[in-house]
């Protein structure tokens, strides 16, 4: 099948119902993948899962692709990758990304995958800006993001909480120009 997007170490497709109940479920389970994210304090539940797939699905304000690794002949997903709550009058757009699979972890899979959605989403859906939420400590993530060209506009104090602890959100965003 032909993928969305490419790069040279990553290809995107559409989300399918397999991937819902396969490696999503499974990502979102490990403590060591959802360990800097919002999400994972309580297990997830394939109805839940489905049911935020399909509301991607049909929203007009959201794009969601699974990552594969371009090198491997089958269709494992490594991850998924996103646009999120698109407003199509200030041009500006949520991005997130995920690399489930940590044996693909500090490879530049999520760099590439970034600047690939962000190129889409400035090239073909004329966004104006992006922007991310990021863990202030996930050191690793805010270096990949400011390789890609993201600054730093802010930060939340306190603002969610995890394990016991609460985090600061690091806002960051890329222009068009930029």
């Amino acid at each position: 099948m032909k993928a969305f997007l490419e790069g040279n170490q990553v290809s995107m497709r559409e989300v399918r119902p397999e991937d819902i109940s396969g490696p999503l479920l499974y990502w979102n389970n490990d403590k060591e993948v959802t360990q800097y994210l919002f999400r994972g304090t309580f297990p997830p539940r394939i109805e839940e899962l489905t049911a935020e797939s399909a509301r991607i699905a049909k929203s007009a304000n959201d794009v969601e692709l699974m990552l594969m690794d371009k090198s491997r002949d089958g269709d494992q997903p490594i991850g998924v990758v996103g646009l999120y709550g698109i407003d199509w009058i200030s041009r500006c757009g949520e991005f997130r990304v995920l690399i489930g699979e940590k044996s693909y972890w500090g490879k530049g899979i999520g760099q590439e995958a970034t600047m690939l959605l962000c190129a889409y989403g400035f090239e073909v859906l004329n966004l104006h800006k992006i922007i991310l939420g990021v863990n202030a400590d996930n050191a690793r993530a805010k270096n990949s993001y400011e390789k890609v060209g993201f600054v730093l506009e802010g930060v939340f104090r306190q603002e969610f909480y995890r394990a016991g602890k609460y985090f600061d959100l690091a806002r960051m965003g890329i222009l068009e120009k930029e």
